[in-house]
Parts: structure tokens; C-alpha cells; sequence
């Protein structure tokens, strides 16, 4: 009998960069998301309690972190993940950072929890733990939450 909660592990990360093909990253064992819907609080003079929430009179966006751990062979520069990366000489270049689409699959069904369209990465760190595996965590601004 397959669970009917979702839990981190099962949870497989596919990314689709904006000129590329959806491929998968790893696990992952750590979401956390913020979207901000785009309202604001309007209040009127002498009243503690706002006259109107207007939709649409802030940024609306998704912010989140995600924990991965990479598969065999993947690397966050070939996937696309983050704009900077070595050459073969071994000379730090800089190449402009694209938009990527950030799925999450649920492992058993493969049915798709939650999808962030048009993210960029904002910062990442790399541990390697004593098993010697590699896990990443991502910060990334986007667009649009894309609910499964």
C-alpha cells in the first residue's frame, strides 16, 4: 500500500533549463517555499485595521531553498544551474544565468507535487558527508508556483 504522505525523500527534483530538456537532478530532503501573492494592506487614517487588502499592488513571487542530493555525473555548472563555472584551463569565467523551471515528482507516483516556473539561483552551498555523498542547497527566486 503506497502512503499518502509525501514525504522528502520520496520527492525526486527535475530542472528544465529556458533552451534545454526537464532532466533529473537527485532527492530531495528539504523544501522550503515562500510566495508572496502580491498584496498589500491599505489602511485609512485613525483605524488600526486596514480599509482593503489590494491584490496586485506588490511583487508577487516565490522564494525558496531546496536541499538535493546530486546524482552520479551531475554537476550544478552542466545542468545549468548557476551562471558561473570553470574553463578547461582552469580560469574562472562568468556567463549570464538563465531561467530554469524547478519540478518536484513525487517517487512512487510520479505525479508532479509542485512546480516553480522561471527561477534563477541565488546562492547554493555543497556538503559532502562522510558517506561521501554529495547533497546541495539551493536558494532561488521564481515566478510562478505551479501547484501539483
Amino acid at each position: 500500500m503506497i502512503s499518502r504522505i509525501i514525504t522528502g525523500p520520496s520527492l525526486i527534483v527535475k530542472v528544465k533549463p529556458e533552451d534545454g530538456f526537464e532532466q533529473t537532478i537527485g532527492y530531495a530532503t528539504d523544501l522550503q517555499l515562500n510566495v508572496s501573492q502580491g498584496q498589500k494592506e491599505i489602511f485609512a487614517v485613525d483605524s488600526p485595521f486596514p480599509f482593503e487588502i489590494a491584490q496586485g499592488a506588490s511583487p508577487s513571487l516565490v522564494r525558496g531553498t531546496i536541499a538535493v542530493y546530486i546524482l552520479k555525473g551531475m554537476n550544478l555548472e552542466t545542468i545549468g544551474l548557476v551562471p558561473y563555472r570553470s574553463n578547461d584551463a582552469g580560469e574562472i569565467i562568468s556567463t549570464n544565468s538563465k531561467y530554469i523551471d524547478i519540478n518536484i515528482y513525487d517517487r512512487a507516483s510520479r505525479t508532479l507535487v509542485y512546480g516553480i516556473k522561471n527561477c534563477k539561483v541565488s546562492s547554493y552551498t555543497i556538503s559532502v558527508s562522510t558517506r561521501n555523498v554529495l547533497r546541495c542547497s539551493l536558494t532561488f527566486s521564481g515566478i510562478l508556483l505551479e501547484p501539483g
